[in-house]
């Protein structure tokens, strides 16, 4: 049998060689002797009858060290096969040879893949009726074994092809059945039992089924919806697509690398300026957030959502001014569902920070009176029952946040869960793990105490139709518009300061024009009010120093002095000087504009800070309009410019407030605008005043403060009076007193630190403004103002 398979290709069996192989297999199974010899043969390594199952014969040329010494062949078979050899390797000489040995090549292949199925038959072919030649067993290419066909397996797993690895064991399997089926049943039973240890393996693999859900899992997808990331946890996975795509989507093949170049603000369905977000749903428009309905079913009518117009994660780190409207627009919606009789509760979830695909959402639910009081205690229950008992928050599952607010209550890039009832209530809680929290936590705790239905709490957000969301947008507008608190914004901007930018040149606003506009202004009641945080910067027109000259019904606040060398209420802002001084601006925006293009000067430096507190002694210089002036006090205790001369714009008095040692013994000095001044004379001494060159910062000259000087008051109920220094009394554990005598002879005490020297002698170093320091009284004051009169007349 195996020797008419192992013949080459175009060499018959003869007659002779038939009968023999007949002859040779009627004695193996009817003579004795050949039983003796089987069993003889099976104690020296041959197959017993138990595994009866034939072995393939090695051919001829298998093994060149192998061969039989007595194994010879008639010269006539010699011959025969020496013929065939030659014919197989002879080609026509027409120009075939390449289309001749492909066809060879493919047929040998074929008939590779018929010999592995075909090779354990006990069917005896028969051989007068054979037409083909059969291939040689050298050509034949060897069929994969079980190790190769395993290895072959756990490679296409290894790149993700589980199907592909699947079909390949099934063939192995079928292939395994068929040599079953037609083998003995000892063989198929280890066969069988070999099989089932497999596939009994093959349902143990937890790496497979691990690598399997981690491919079909949505959390590990990168082309997932952004819809998904505000979608239900534990909602059913969408419906695949029709036969016709066979599950593909319809487009090409650069969909990931486009989807991978799109912004933040392109993939977020929420970003304002994201051209494909749901415009017909925006109820109102703010300076930076906006107010909208949910894209899907509501879950109670009037449900709403605030958003930032940026893509914020959450409400703990946006800025103040997202943070203010945010609060607006819920005072208003507060407004207007309490004139509806009803409670509002607000919600924020705030997962995935890391991906930042989350756009920071606040979520407004109506709710009845009776459910509104109730809301807190589902809420506690709810929050206590959410996570594990030994998670890492546990000590603090539930936060309250109406003492310190939400922004003090957790530190940032946190993920949390906030409700909030009203504006003074609210609980916040952190979330420790987020694949076991759900996305919909708070709004399940709400249809739970609203009872509504269950199969809402599992299923995917369901869609209404464009129709029906615009009758809904369009019944919320209606009852938010007596609280719009937006239109006050578009109002300010038609009727703000600005508009004086967009008069003609030389044009200007007249005092009715600028009485009305601050009327105006000063009508307008918002109806919530931002939350104070941090430094104040206002202060209260009815708070301001007296020596400003601020009129009491110019507006309801005043400009608040930054820090600087001086007090606030011993200083004067730039915008004053400017604004309501120097009449050179009359808004808020103009002052701005000239500090920012570098026109004011103070001390030789220049200044853009509005609110620059600029003091007594200090000079403002404006080289736009070649004028200097210095700030001095008048009689009355207020501020004066007093314009000066270039020559004497060029210093500045500072008085010394103490002389002191540093570091390695270097003396220094500290004068009252806050200078500090390293190696002074060491003749200078607290009280005096030194002459300081504005340029150079050095020091020219000093003056003594002693008996006989020229003094000015610069604190107290004798503020601005010039006079001689007369007298100084030292008053042990209190202040000591000095006694000045102005021009006049009238004679007067004060403290010792409200005096400052202005020269040596009774001639001051500066000039001093209209007056010179000589404080009349009212009598005196009324009969100069008939003189000047008089003389006008």
């Amino acid at each position: 049998m195996w020797f008419t398979l192992n013949q080459p290709e175009g060499v018959a069996l003869t007659q002779t060689t038939v009968a023999l192989f007949h002859r040779r297999h009627h004695r193996s199974l009817t003579d004795p002797v050949a039983a003796m010899d089987t069993e003889r043969d099976s104690k020296k390594g041959t197959p017993d009858r138990h595994h009866t199952k034939m072995r393939m014969p090695r051919p001829d040329d298998f093994l060149f060290w192998g061969k039989r010494k007595n194994q010879n062949m008639s010269v006539k078979d010699a011959g025969v096969i020496s013929y065939a050899l030659s014919s197989m390797q002879k080609f026509t000489n027409d120009g075939s040879f390449m289309q001749q040995f492909k066809s060879q090549q493919q047929q040998q292949e074929k008939q590779n893949d018929d010999s592995c199925t075909d090779r354990n038959t006990h069917i005896m072919p028969d051989v007068s009726k054979s037409k083909e030649p059969l291939s040689s067993t050298a050509d034949v290419k060897p069929a994969l074994s079980a190790n190769q066909l395993a290895a072959k397996a756990m490679q296409l797993r290894l790149k993700g092809k589980h199907d592909e690895a699947d079909k390949l064991l099934k063939r192995k399997a079928d292939t395994t059945n068929r040599t079953i089926s037609e083998g003995d049943v000892t063989t198929s039973r280890y066969i069988m039992h070999g099989l089932k240890t497999r596939e009994k393996k093959k349902e143990e693999d937890a790496d497979m089924h691990v690598a399997r859900s981690i491919m079909q899992n949505r959390k590990f997808s990168i082309s997932g919806q952004a819809d998904d990331e505000y979608d239900y946890d534990d909602g059913p996975k969408k419906k695949k697509r029709g036969k016709g795509d066979n599950g593909a989507p319809k487009s090409t093949g650069n969909t990931r690398f486009e989807k991978g170049i799109l912004t933040q603000k392109e993939r977020c369905n929420f970003c304002f300026e994201n051209p494909k977000r749901p415009r017909h749903l925006v109820v109102a428009i703010a300076n930076f957030t906006y107010l909208m309905l949910p894209p899907w079913q509501p879950v109670v009518p009037g449900h709403c959502c605030i958003l930032p117009m940026q893509h914020e994660l959450a409400t703990r780190s946006v800025d103040d001014n997202v943070w203010d409207e945010i609060r607006n627009f819920k005072k208003c919606l507060l407004m207007m569902f309490a004139k509806q009789e009803k409670e509002v509760v607000f919600l924020e979830t705030v997962m995935g920070l890391a991906k930042q695909s989350r756009h920071c959402m606040i979520e407004c639910i109506p709710l009845p009176p009776d459910g509104g009081k109730q809301a807190a205690l589902y809420f506690k229950k709810a929050i206590d029952e959410a996570e594990d008992e030994w998670s890492q928050h546990n000590a603090k599952k539930l936060i309250d946040t109406s003492v310190k607010g939400l922004r003090h209550s957790i530190p940032e890039d946190f993920p949390y869960f906030h409700v909030e009832f009203g504006l003074k209530k609210g609980f916040v809680h952190v979330i420790d793990d987020e694949s076991q929290f759900k996305s919909n936590f708070g709004v399940n705790v709400i249809r739970g105490m609203l009872q509504l239905p269950a199969e809402d709490m599992h299923r995917r957000n369901k869609y209404d139709s464009i129709d029906t969301q615009k009758e809904a947008v369009a019944n919320f507008t209606r009852d938010w518009e007596p609280f719009d608190w937006t239109k006050q914004l578009d109002y300010l901007r038609v009727e703000s300061p600005l508009r004086v930018y967009s008069q003609p040149e030389g044009a200007a606003l007249t005092q009715t024009t600028a009485a009305l506009f601050h009327r105006r202004h000063r009508s307008l009641t918002y109806p919530v009010a931002a939350m104070a945080r941090g430094l104040k910067k206002h202060m209260k027109r009815l708070n301001a120093p007296k020596h400003w000259m601020l009129d009491k019904l110019g507006g309801a606040f005043a400009p608040k002095p930054s820090s600087g060398p001086h007090k606030s209420r011993e200083c004067l802002p730039l915008i004053l000087i400017l604004r309501n001084r120097l009449k050179y601006a009359l808004t808020y925006r103009e002052v701005q504009s000239i500090l920012m293009q570098r026109h004011v000067l103070v001390d030789n430096k220049v200044r853009t800070d509005k609110t620059y507190p600029a003091g007594f002694m200090d000079v403002v210089s404006i080289p736009k309009t070649n004028e200097s002036f210095r700030l001095l006090y008048d009689t009355k205790g207020r501020f004066r410019l007093h314009s000066i001369r270039d020559e004497e714009s060029k210093f500045k008095l500072c008085k010394v407030r103490s002389v002191q040692f540093g570091s390695k013994g270097i003396p220094y000095i500290n004068t009252y605008d806050g200078r500090t001044i390293r190696y002074p004379d060491p003749l200078i001494k607290a009280n005096d005043t030194i002459k300081l060159d504005l340029e150079s910062n050095k020091i020219v000259d000093f003056i003594k403060f002693d008996v006989g000087n020229v003094v000015m008051v610069t604190g107290g109920r004798n503020t601005g009076r010039v006079g001689i220094l007369k007298n100084r009394e030292k008053h042990k554990g209190s202040f000591e007193t000095v006694h000045i005598q102005d021009a006049t002879g009238h004679e007067f005490a004060t403290r010792l630190g409200n005096v400052f020297t202005l020269g040596k002698g009774s001639k001051p170093w500066v000039s001093l403004p209209k007056g010179k320091g000589i404080k009349l009284t009212i009598i005196e004051e009324a009969r100069k103002r008939q003189a000047a009169a008089a003389a006008v007349a």
